[in-house]
């Protein structure tokens, strides 16, 4: 599970599916912030960063995307192992 503090920065005002939105982009902070990493791996660099699409007018958001970045090493069972792990996240809210 991610943790940490989530920092939005607003960007402007934008359009997704022909409507007017306001777009603001995301950054997480340490996104383990001391739990889920395995026994004996190390976390050399974290990143989350995204974008969100919010809808004013109905209050609501209409659509988000999140890249994560990991890299961490360690030893497991006496061999070192090196991992990097890069994830995508999409969500569009769908009309009805």
């Amino acid at each position: 599970m991610l943790r940490g503090l989530v920092t939005y920065t607003y960007v402007g005002s934008n359009t997704r599916g022909g409507n007017p939105v306001e777009q603001l982009n995301l950054r997480f902070g340490d996104i383990y912030a001391g739990a889920g990493v395995p026994d004996g791996m190390k976390v050399k660099a974290q990143e989350v960063v995204g974008t969100v699409y919010f809808d004013n007018a109905v209050g609501r958001l209409v659509e988000m995307k999140q890249v994560l970045r990991v890299e961490q090493e360690g030893s497991i069972g006496g061999r070192m192992v090196t991992e990097s792990l890069l994830g995508t996240m999409s969500w569009t809210l769908q009309p009805k």
